[in-house]
């Protein structure tokens, strides 16, 4: 788990009026608030972006609250990765916190919704990704990467597929 304590991101910069554009929303299924990060290149996980809901008590304002959803605009046409965390007080310790991460990188095409949901079963999370069509929700494929963070600072060996 990636604890952010103290530290802020950019924000995530949503493609201009010109630029090729999908459209992601995010569902968040677990009963906790979740938070939601991209990375400027998701194939390294390099640069961690805040995806900007307006929501929490954090520096990044990149809360999104139990059981709730939030539409983005990304850019199309190149991967995606989208990073999804939650965490919550354990029970059986006093000031001890454990949650789950998840990492999954897609292409989006041009016009196209996506739906992403955050399902949580502690102890382990997934984000399922979908494309409506027609009102019909399709899977989409993705990679799924595995969290592996030693610093903020030197994200190099974050993700590996």
């Amino acid at each position: 788990m990636v604890l952010l304590a103290g530290c802020s991101s950019i924000p995530y910069a949503t493609p201009g009026p010109n630029d090729p554009k999908a459209f992601l929303t995010i569902g968040n299924r677990a009963q906790y608030a979740i938070h939601a990060y991209t990375h400027h290149d998701p194939k390294t996980c390099e640069g961690v972006h805040s995806i900007a809901t307006g929501r929490g008590s954090t520096i990044n304002q990149n809360e999104l609250g139990k059981n709730s959803e939030f539409v983005l605009p990304i850019h199309a046409d190149k991967p995606f990765g989208l990073w999804l965390t939650v965490s919550r007080p354990d029970p059986s310790r006093a000031n001890y916190v454990i949650g789950c991460d998840q990492v999954v990188t897609f292409t989006p095409q041009r016009d196209i919704s996506y739906l992403a949901e955050f399902i949580y079963e502690p102890p382990r999370c997934v984000i399922r990704v979908s494309e409506d069509r027609a009102g019909a929700q399709v899977p989409v494929p993705v990679l799924y990467r595995k969290q592996m963070p030693t610093s903020l600072a030197r994200p190099s060996t974050w993700c590996s597929p």
